[in-house]
């Protein structure tokens, strides 16, 4: 080689190298390679990743890129990953290390005509650089230049390859190096968008669950056992419970329940709350709080065990409905009720005609309220019947507890009076009120035939004396 070939080979490697540090990927990178060795004609460029074990050892090999006839292209078995173990060629380069090997004849090795027959390829001479990074202290690939025909390589060609081999490790190792950071930032944004979305999601979802919770006519409330934190809590529980802005913590101290009506509170351990605790179980029932506003409350309350997939802490759920005012419609409905039933009780015995024997031969009727034309009818029949005894000689009517009388009640007591007469008996009239006197008065009654007495022990004193 003369001195102008010499300036040409080193312009060229010269221009070679300076590409290669500004190489951005594996086609510059194969490009000016290309360039570099562009003086020695070769046919084709093959770049091989190298992929390390565990131990960051060499463990496969993957084609990712070539160069041919000035264009660079995917290698076609790009993706598929080759053991390296057992491969005559990896064996070879990886014990060189550094040093590029060099097969001027490939006719002369067996080894390596199979290895390129298998493949396609029918290059003469074959140029692998192994590729391996000193500033990274690791295993990049390898970089093959074949050629058609068979050639001898000089020791400056060798100079080169090794200078070649030391530049594309780094350059390739920079290159991959960037693309796993790439590659890791792009699953990281992946990633930390999914996780945005899944937390705009789940911030979705607790806004929809805190609405319905908010219209839920019951007061909903979660407290963490450990805390004692109130984690939750709806706008009717801090309404029913009267909570102002602290509604965050609640003092397990103290103790605000009180059995419906009782004076002393309940038993701490007692406690539905405390209960659910201690066994794990549901519990209901109904309690009187103190408000935070200091007014007495009676809630309907469910105490109910919850725990969260993945967090062990013992939390309890409380559900609690204001029952005051329903259950003081009850008690006044219950009390309506009952002054009804005394109410219908005084109507019934206001309306009673009782017959009621105190001798064998004399019997009383005492009558309570007023007489209207149906119940001097029911008297009428009740005292002319007599009880269905035949042995009666005096009856009396005992109108204590008539406060007022009209003319036809007072025709009605009269009538009774003359039937009873009829049937051979002495007809009484007892307990005469003023008023009623001077209703008999007013309206000329004819009591003729019946003994009056001013009261209803004087009655029964005049009958039984009468009898003997």
């Amino acid at each position: 080689m003369d001195e102008r070939q010499r300036a040409e080979v080193t312009d060229r490697v010269a221009r070679g190298h300076a590409d290669l540090v500004r190489a951005k990927d594996e086609a510059g990178v194969l490009r000016a390679v290309a360039e570099a060795v562009g003086t020695y004609a070769p046919a084709l460029l093959e770049l091989s990743y190298v992929h390390l074990d565990g131990e960051r050892r060499p463990h496969e090999v993957e084609f990712v890129s070539w160069w041919r006839s000035g264009e660079v292209g995917e290698h076609p078995g790009r993706g598929q990953r080759l053991p390296l173990a057992g491969l005559t060629l990896a064996e070879r380069w990886t014990a060189a290390r550094s040093e590029p090997v060099i097969v001027s004849d490939i006719a002369d090795d067996p080894q390596v005509v199979d290895v390129l027959r298998e493949r396609g390829l029918s290059s003469r001479a074959l140029a692998l650089l192994p590729l391996y990074s000193e500033r990274h202290d690791a295993w990049q690939g390898v970089l093959g230049i074949h050629w058609d025909t068979p050639r001898v390589v000089s020791a400056e060609e060798v100079a080169l390859y090794r200078l070649l081999a030391r530049t594309v490790a780094e350059a390739i190792a920079g290159e991959r190096t960037l693309r796993q950071l790439r590659r890791a930032l792009a699953e990281n944004q992946a990633l930390l968008a999914e996780t945005q979305r899944a937390l705009r999601e789940t911030r979705a979802q607790q806004e929809t669950l805190r609405v319905m919770l908010d219209h839920l006519p019951i007061g909903v409330e979660v407290l963490d056992m450990q805390t004692n934190a109130r984690e939750l809590v709806n706008r009717a529980g801090q309404e029913i419970l009267g909570l102002g802005g602290q509604s965050d913590r609640v003092d397990a101290t103290a103790n605000n329940a009180f059995r419906p009506g009782a004076a002393e509170p309940i038993a701490l351990e007692d406690h539905p709350v405390a209960r659910t605790f201690a066994t794990g179980e549901t519990v209901r029932m109904e309690l009187e709080f103190v408000r935070g506003t200091g007014e007495r409350a009676r809630l309907d309350l469910t105490a109910a065990p919850l725990r969260y997939p993945g967090d062990p802490a013992p939390r309890v759920v409380l559900l609690y409905q204001d029952v005051t005012a329903s259950r003081r419609l009850e008690l006044e409905r219950m009390q309506a009720q009952e002054e009804l039933l005394r109410l219908q009780a005084a109507a019934l015995a206001e309306r009673s005609t009782p017959l009621i024997p105190i001798t064998r031969d004399v019997v009383v009727m005492p009558l309570i309220g007023t007489v209207d034309p149906e119940r001097g009818a029911q008297i009428l029949a009740t005292l002319t019947h007599l009880g269905g005894s035949n042995r009666v000689r005096a009856a009396i009517l005992d109108v204590t507890g008539v406060s007022c009388l009209d003319a036809a009640a007072a025709d009605a007591l009269v009538t009774a009076a003359r039937a009873v007469r009829l049937r051979g008996v002495q007809p009484v009239l007892t307990g005469i009120q003023p008023a009623v006197a001077a209703t008999l008065v007013a309206h000329g009654v004819d009591l003729s035939g019946v003994q009056v007495c001013g009261t209803l022990e004087d009655g029964v004193a005049w009958a039984t004396r009468a009898r003997r």
